[in-house]
């Protein structure tokens, strides 16, 4: 028998990003069972004469007794669990379709086992700090209780803390706060030193062909490279190497595009490929250009709607 689990949000995939709203991105988890040793003659029932057990009960029971909380039994059959304050979704279809043919219930025992080791360690400060990140996220996007800010127009930013191992984000809340025993200006320091080390630690690139001059920089290694423009290290480095102010374009959570003061009158020539990246991509953001300043980060201009 076999479980596979598959996990959503790989930065720079085409999947779908799910943020659960209490507490992180959501984990599918599909229950494929396959080549299991059966035992067609055992039968399953709480007593003699009594109505036998369907998988799902014995699968309920199972978990609950290994100390998993049964979040939320959906009205398709996918049972919601959670742990460590991570969640995961389990669809009994394939281990239910088992077990009817073989009525043996190993077949569920064997499936709750597999879960073992699948979920993620609580999540300490210690844990925590080396990959919490500020994310540049839509303003309309259902965070939840999540610690966030207003960035300008439709951005916001959202703190998170990034699996690197899995490629998965999990939105950060005041609970974590508590838990941790930090303060928001703890935090603060420790996102804008993890952030700092993505910019410069990577080689800034110029593009000087084509209609548009603009700068971009190469990380690939970090979830979300248009949210490196929110650290303070962004805006030090750009007034070292460009000046400033300088103009970015974030149409998708894998595209930044900067572009100098000296070439700001280009923009609009930048308007079709901003708008294709922001239509095509998984995880678009946004179609407006801000402008990075000493004094902060404003619009300058919706290329939506200002070609």
């Amino acid at each position: 028998m076999h479980g596979e689990i598959t996990r959503h949000h790989a930065p720079g995939k085409d999947t779908s990003v799910q943020h659960s709203p209490n507490i992180l991105r959501s984990v599918f988890v599909a229950a494929v069972l396959v080549g299991v040793g059966m035992n067609a003659g055992c039968k399953t029932g709480s007593a003699a004469g009594s109505p036998p057990m369907d998988a799902k009960t014995i699968f309920l029971a199972d978990v609950r007794a290994k100390g998993i909380t049964v979040q939320e039994e959906l009205p398709d059959g996918r049972v919601v669990l959670v742990q460590n304050g991570f969640s995961i979704t389990i669809v009994l279809d394939n281990v239910t379709r088992e077990f009817n043919q073989t009525h043996d219930p190993e077949v569920v025992h064997q499936f709750v086992r597999s879960l073992d080791g699948r979920w993620p360690e609580a999540l300490t400060w210690e844990r925590a700090k080396p990959n919490l990140l500020y994310i540049a996220e839509q303003a309309a996007m259902e965070t939840g209780d999540s610690i966030k800010a207003p960035v300008a127009g439709n951005v916001i930013k959202v703190l998170e803390h990034f699996d690197s191992k899995h490629g998965e984000l999990r939105f950060i809340t005041p609970k974590d706060f508590k838990d941790w025993n930090v303060t928001q200006q703890q935090v603060d320091a420790v996102v804008e030193k993890n952030m700092t080390a993505f910019v410069s630690e990577h080689a800034m690139h110029l593009r000087n062909e084509g209609p548009v001059h603009f700068a971009w920089l190469d990380c690939p290694e970090t979830p979300s490279q248009a949210s490196l423009f929110l650290s303070e290290g962004f805006k030090k480095g750009m007034k070292a190497t460009l000046s400033l102010p300088v103009y970015v374009a974030l149409p998708s959570r894998g595209a930044l595009y900067i572009i100098p003061a000296k070439n700001k009158s280009q923009i609009p020539m930048l308007r079709q490929e901003v708008l294709d990246a922001y239509k095509q991509d998984s995880h678009p953001l946004t179609t407006e250009v801000f402008e990075v300043s000493d004094s902060g980060i404003r619009v300058y201009k919706d290329l939506a709607e200002n070609p």
